[in-house]
């Protein structure tokens, strides 16, 4: 049979229209156009996945511990994406600089949010097509392989504060993307800081979740992904090495090594 020239140049745009629908289907952050997004999100990695490791630079002050982390990180073996939500402070050479070593980063978060806002836009990650993320504050660093965390089935997964014992360590934990979280956060920012004993992200996240309600997870249960669903879960102490204890009270600091560290807490805090 023979098309007509007509229904033959017509056949062929619709192919195009078909292929172009398809390339962005097939994109990393699913269903959704930077457009559709907050905040633009660049350097994406080649391979797409769901998990990634996170952390937050406010200023180019903190850049080079954004490198840091990110590089303990990679020493670990883990391959896992690494992404910087990054604020409007932050200067082009900075993101620059991150680029180049091949982090993505999520940028433009207006600073006049406030300190809290970037910790409560984790929860947003959801719309990037991440739903499992770690988060890693500038003051840690990573000293084994901390990939089964992401097996942990608990909306949030970390550790207890050591200078606020009842507390959850808000610089290292694991939590479950959710835009349905995001916006109660929002709305419920200031209700939730009147109950809280600071104004800061650790008192607000605390007073949100209730972390006094956490139950323990050894390391043969994170290995498993034996935890509790949608629940707290806390994690053994010798995830989070306090770092000033290898000062104060060196048995304490022995102990956690001997158990295999997981991540040393330069923050005192």
């Amino acid at each position: 049979m023979i098309i007509p020239r007509t229904s033959s140049i017509l056949y062929t745009i619709l192919l195009c229209l078909a292929l172009v629908v398809v390339v962005l289907n097939s994109g990393f952050v699913r269903a959704n156009t930077q457009s559709s997004l907050l905040y633009p999100i660049d350097n994406l990695p080649t391979e797409k996945s769901s998990e990634a490791f996170v952390t937050i630079l406010d200023d180019d002050s903190h850049l080079a511990a954004v490198r840091v982390i990110h590089k303990s990180v990679r020493e670990t073996k883990s391959t896992h994406p690494f992404v910087a939500i990054v604020t409007d402070r932050v200067s082009e050479r900075s993101k620059k600089v991150l680029k180049e070593d091949k982090i993505t980063i999520i940028h433009e978060i207006p600073s006049s949010k406030g300190q809290i806002y970037p910790y409560i836009f984790l929860w947003y990650l959801e719309k990037y097509g991440f739903n499992n993320v770690i988060f890693l504050s500038t003051d840690v660093l990573v000293k084994r392989n901390i990939d089964s965390l992401f097996k942990c089935k608990g909306k949030v997964c970390g550790t207890n504060s050591m200078t606020i014992p009842d507390d959850l360590d808000t610089f290292f934990m694991a939590i479950k993307p959710s835009i349905a979280t995001f916006d109660d956060m929002i709305a419920r920012e200031e209700e939730v800081l009147k109950k809280a004993y600071d104004r800061n992200a650790q008192a607000f996240l605390n007073t949100y979740y209730n972390w006094r309600i956490a139950e323990y997870a050894d390391d043969t249960m994170l290995e498993e992904g034996n935890t509790k669903a949608d629940g707290l879960v806390r994690l053994p102490v010798h995830w989070n090495g306090f770092e000033p204890l290898y000062y104060t009270y060196r048995p304490s600091w022995d102990y956690m090594v001997n158990q295999g560290m997981r991540i040393i807490n330069y923050n005192f805090l």
